[in-house]
């Protein structure tokens, strides 16, 4: 798409024979625990399934004898093509037969407690690849308090959760993110909130995050957000009280984190002025929405993490205070910001403070500024500021939560 130097490798190999295992009804038998290797070139795209791949796809057959667990792996042996499986019931051609799939590499497709019967493997690529597939039966295991919507695990507001999903299925499609992994807890609101949710995710790993209704069908949802590196974060303002749910994926299986945050519904504090020392507006004590605007301000302090250069003090900036009558875990949160905000967090009690350890940061990418500090009692200053000498409106979202 762009002027670049290419490698191009031609070979002349050996012809070969298409495979015939195009359809359902020519799926060739798979030996549960046996690789079987194969290659993905010009199959015919005959079968509809979630995981949506530029090629097409052949057909396994697997026979379970018995109730069983069924794990299948499906990875690429020269790295052309990231695999896709598609796991069918026995009626297998239509879209609605399709129990689960998977694209990653490798792909790992995992179900729980299927019945005895003949099942379909719909393996294709994102490219032409030479790939290999395993399927692997187990003992029938119990399903866990977390696995889907039915959930009896439950979200302590400003407790964080370890989530692992290396018996969990896909259970739920949240409508930002691809086929994968999931669990799913409940949320119980009392009275109408404000609810933040932060997904933690291990290196490498992609994954999504959704508040959404029981019983989490595709009209269940309110709210979602998918990424990798930086936490994923969703919010949502005056959620009525109810009994909601949280479903958090993973593509490829590995351990997260999660974490509620909730406090009484209340309305957006605008803050005017708050442009030095004296005029520091002081956020309320649980918490809240706060919105300002820089272009204004005028530039009075530097700040450790703003390496961007340009005038004495940088980008203009807002001040707010917060007072803690005791040790807090304080989140900061500018998502909705319409510039490049930096946010510092400086300890009092005399003005504008110290910075505290790691309580700097930058808005990255696409990504506004978040911060997650456990704070001693006493006075602290926010300093909203901008990256690079930005300015313009911006939103911080404050929880605060026993440490």
């Amino acid at each position: 798409s762009t002027a670049t130097e290419v490698t191009l490798e031609v070979a002349f190999e050996p012809s070969s024979v298409a495979a015939t295992n195009e359809t359902c009804g020519t799926a060739a038998p798979l030996t549960l625990g046996t690789a079987s290797s194969f290659e993905i070139v010009d199959a015919a795209a005959d079968l509809e399934s979630t995981c949506d791949t530029p090629t097409g796809e052949l057909l396994y057959e697997v026979v379970l004898d018995a109730p069983s667990d069924l794990d299948v792996y499906a990875s690429s042996l020269d790295d052309d093509g990231r695999p896709a499986v598609s796991l069918r019931t026995a009626a297998c051609a239509l879209a609605e037969d399709e129990l689960t799939c998977h694209q990653a590499d490798p792909a790992h497709v995992y179900r729980k407690a299927l019945p005895a019967g003949t099942y379909y493997l719909a393996v294709s690529a994102s490219a032409p690849t030479d790939a290999s597939v395993l399927a692997v039966a187990s003992a029938p295991t119990a399903v866990a308090d977390d696995e889907d919507c039915s959930t009896s695990a439950t979200l302590t507001a400003g407790s964080t959760v370890a989530v692992v999903f290396d018996d969990h299925q896909d259970d739920h499609g949240t409508p930002c993110f691809a086929p994968a992994r999931d669990a799913a807890y409940r949320l119980v609101t009392a009275a109408p909130s404000d609810v933040l949710l932060v997904q933690r995710m291990s290196s490498s790993d992609t994954g999504a995050l959704a508040l959404t209704e029981a019983p989490c069908g595709a009209e269940d949802g309110l709210v979602c957000d998918f990424g990798a590196g930086a936490p994923n974060r969703v919010r949502r303002r005056a959620l009525p009280a109810g009994d909601h749910r949280v479903v958090v994926e993973s593509l490829v299986g590995s351990p997260q984190e999660l974490t509620a945050f909730v406090r009484p519904a209340a309305p957006t504090t605008l803050v005017l002025f708050a442009d030095a020392c004296g005029d520091a507006l002081t956020i309320p004590p649980t918490g809240g929405i706060l919105q300002g605007n820089t272009s204004s301000a005028t530039a009075d302090f530097d700040a450790g993490c703003d390496q961007a250069g340009g005038e004495e003090f940088g980008a203009p900036e807002q001040l707010l205070r917060l007072v803690l009558d005791a040790p807090k875990r304080v989140v900061f949160d500018a998502t909705g910001s319409t510039y490049p905000v930096l946010l510092d967090v400086r300890k009092g009690p005399s003005c504008p403070g110290a910075e505290v350890a790691l309580g700097c940061t930058i808005a990255t990418g696409n990504g506004q500024p978040f911060l997650d500090l456990d704070l001693e009692a006493g006075t602290y200053f926010v300093q909203v500021d901008g990256v690079g000498g930005a300015t313009g409106a911006w939103v911080l979202d404050v929880h605060l939560a026993d440490p």
